[in-house]
């Protein structure tokens, strides 16, 4: 049977209980309204993974776009990161912490040659993340490309591209993915961009 991939974009808000006395104006002893750290991770995993951990029901399609958007718990994207593909690893780990909002411009690149891979991937545009209270918001706009292909006599595998968007409230430890299905060297495999928001140190 042909095994399965997803591309999956992630963003996670991750934050503390008030401390006593603060009346829900601090959290962790910092201002209620100061800006999270906005960790971007890149990676692949198998369908069935994203399946399991993100269920068809729950996804929503993006319009003029490979991708599709669902909230999940961050447990979730923490299983995910656990269950990405060997062969590719993690392709980007940056962390921000001026996103604020208004949303401030951002951009990701990565490629590989070697072996096994051969192909790259970016995304270009904005992202917002602000706490007020125990209201968390993020918003998410970047158009976004990726492209891996195995080395050898393969035919080209799907190239994956578009807009992914979303602006909103997130209710504590959820996490906002963006997935797209492709195959790749006879499997249909998962790509993973993965935002999660917490306190500065």
């Amino acid at each position: 049977m042909t095994s399965s991939c997803a591309v999956l974009i992630a963003f996670s808000v991750a934050l503390g209980d008030p401390g006593p006395g603060t009346g829900g104006s601090r959290v962790s002893g910092r201002p209620a309204d100061a800006t999270p750290v906005v960790r971007c991770r890149v990676f692949e995993v198998a369908a069935a993974d994203a399946d399991r951990l993100v269920p068809e029901r729950g996804r929503r399609r993006i319009a003029e776009s490979s991708y599709s958007v669902a909230v999940i718990p961050a447990e979730r994207l923490g299983d995910l990161v656990q269950a990405r593909q060997a062969e590719t690893g993690i392709l980007v780990d940056n962390r921000r912490s001026d996103a604020g909002w208004p949303p401030c411009a951002d951009t990701w690149a990565y490629s590989k040659a070697d072996r096994q891979m051969v192909g790259g991937g970016t995304g270009a545009g904005f992202l917002g993340a602000r706490r007020i209270g125990a209201t968390r918001e993020i918003r998410v706009d970047y158009q976004v490309f990726h492209r891996l292909d195995p080395a050898g006599p393969w035919p080209p595998s799907l190239q994956l591209k578009g807009p992914i968007r979303f602006e909103g409230k997130l209710g504590k430890d959820e996490s906002v993915v963006f997935v797209s299905s492709y195959l790749r060297a006879g499997r249909t495999l998962v790509h993973v961009i993965a935002f999660e928001c917490a306190d500065s140190e």
